[in-house]
């Protein structure tokens, strides 16, 4: 197979969908997979060593109140043809964690699909810059790469970003590409300050440390439009996505009860917070609605402890 073949069939994998949720579980055991071939390590792994591992990826980067359901891609990536799992007794796996404990389960990716990873750095990084592209907003993708163990070479992902970006440019339609405009739209609709704390800092004549920010992510369905987006300063946009704050359908700041810390900078900019309401657009039709902030409160902000 070629590398586009290999890329082709990342993009297809088959993720759990209804209603909105996530469901990393696959991409998040791929990116731990790719790391540790990048690492010149083998893929293989026993499901006794792999779970802890998965837990905790998906206790910080899976969706919120999920069951932590590590064995489901462990044994249901086999179906997407890039992952194989053997059992001690010879016999095809099943996808029940009882089941693979007793079976003393190994994974491992597709020989091939390994092989040619380990030989073409550029399939390696189009491969990781798909599956996080796929899954979570731009601002968790080095915090992920960190925790599954990949090492950036920043020249290297922004080459594989704009192939990405070309493929995605011809094979999406117009409705769902990234739109370059989306920022700053968004950073003008909110007369460039943060809607959580008012950081409306400019060097010359440009803004510093404000992002423009879906509320739904686009990777799960969101557009790029202003009553999808809020603009945030770089501190509260990485909370926002890694839900430790969540905002109301009146438009008011929570914080989430796993969020911990106690210094001033941190009060200031997360204690204070809580229940004030956000600076908003002075025209209505910029304002988030409640549909997209409803979404992140069930499917990214933290409210809850994980089973």
């Amino acid at each position: 197979m070629t590398d586009d073949e290999w890329l082709d069939r990342v993009r297809r994998i088959r993720q759990f969908s209804r209603n909105g949720k996530r469901a990393p579980h696959k991409p998040l055991l791929l990116l731990y997979s790719v790391a540790k071939v990048q690492r010149c390590e083998p893929s293989e792994v026993s499901f006794v060593d792999y779970e802890p591992e998965m837990r905790n990826l998906l206790a910080e980067f899976g969706p919120p109140q999920d069951e932590l359901r590590t064995h489901s891609p462990f044994h249901w990536l086999q179906c997407d043809k890039l992952w194989n799992v053997a059992t001690e007794e010879g016999i095809p796996s099943k996808p029940a964690r009882a089941t693979l404990l007793r079976a003393k389960a190994v994974g491992q990716l597709n020989s091939k699909f390994e092989k040619r990873l380990g030989c073409s750095s550029s399939l390696l990084y189009d491969v990781a810059e798909e599956l996080l592209i796929a899954n979570w907003p731009e601002s968790l993708h080095d915090a992920i790469c960190e925790a599954v163990g990949l090492w950036l070479i920043r020249h290297e992902m922004e080459a594989a970003r704009e192939r990405a970006r070309s493929v995605r440019a011809t094979a999406t339609p117009a409705k769902r590409r990234r739109d370059p405009q989306f920022r700053s739209d968004v950073l003008h609709a909110y007369l460039h300050r943060c809607a959580m704390c008012g950081w409306d800092a400019k060097l010359g004549d440009r803004p510093v440390g404000l992002e423009a920010v879906h509320v739904r992510w686009w990777a799960h369905g969101g557009p790029n439009a202003t009553q999808n987006a809020l603009c945030l300063c770089s501190i509260h946009q990485e909370l926002f996505d890694r839900g430790a704050l969540g905002i109301t359908d009146d438009r008011r700041v929570v914080v989430s009860d796993q969020f911990a810390g106690s210094g001033d900078p941190v009060v200031a900019m997360v204690g204070s917070r809580r229940g004030r309401k956000l600076i908003l657009p002075q025209r209505k039709e910029h304002q988030p609605k409640s549909d997209y902030l409803s979404w992140h409160r069930t499917h990214v902000f933290r409210d809850a402890v994980p089973a």
